[in-house]
């Protein structure tokens, strides 16, 4: 039998294509004896190496199913998977119980060029401060072209009154004032003050 060259490729490049059981970075190039039969296969989807790229299976050029077989031709032959580009978009609200960020549409993938709107919804005891890593933005409400992988941090502050905890106010013998505080949404803290408000200083 004669023997012909078959290249596969991916659109876009990069990707990996499995042949008779054996994964392979596109291009790939193979000699194969005409009339032999061989397995092509793609996943459904694969992800960049940082994660933070995703490519959907869109078609292989000969219009067969992702994964199917191919009898070898006489001529050269290409054949070429190609996958649609998604990107991720990543959500962080500081405090982590500060609230949450509501997205639409609501998924961590989208297409190129997708315009995604953002809400800052803070849990009781928090209001919503700023944005960091959107493109827009009006209050709690911001937008996000995914052009790339996006990365988007609602900031939110605790609010509400300062409670003195009595039983841990100690006197200390230079004559200041020592006690522990709590606020909404913070952790307990030790404050050494003295009659002076400008003075107090937060030890923890």
């Amino acid at each position: 039998n004669s023997q012909v060259t078959v290249i596969l490729q991916t659109l876009p490049g990069g990707l990996t294509v499995e042949v008779d059981g054996t994964d392979y970075a596109a291009p790939a190039s193979f000699t194969w004896a005409t009339n032999s039969f061989h397995t092509l296969s793609v996943a459904d989807a694969q992800l960049s190496a940082d994660g933070h790229g995703r490519y959907p299976f869109l078609s292989w050029s000969d219009g067969r199913a992702p994964t199917h077989t191919v009898t070898t031709p006489r001529l050269d032959t290409n054949y070429t998977a190609s996958f649609s580009t998604q990107s991720r978009l990543d959500l962080a609200v500081v405090p982590a119980d500060g609230g949450n960020i509501t997205p639409l549409p609501p998924e961590p993938w989208y297409p190129l060029n997708q315009m995604v709107s953002l809400t800052a919804n803070p849990n009781p005891g928090f209001k919503f401060l700023y944005w960091n890593g959107v493109d827009t933005h009006s209050k709690n409400t911001a937008q996000v072209t995914m052009d790339d992988y996006r990365n988007v941090t609602a900031t939110f502050r605790a609010v509400g009154p300062v409670i003195i905890d009595a039983h841990s106010v100690v006197r200390l013998v230079d004559g200041t004032v020592q006690f522990g505080v709590t606020a909404p949404g913070a952790a307990t803290a030790t404050v050494l003050g003295s009659t002076n408000l400008s003075t107090w200083q937060v030890l923890q």
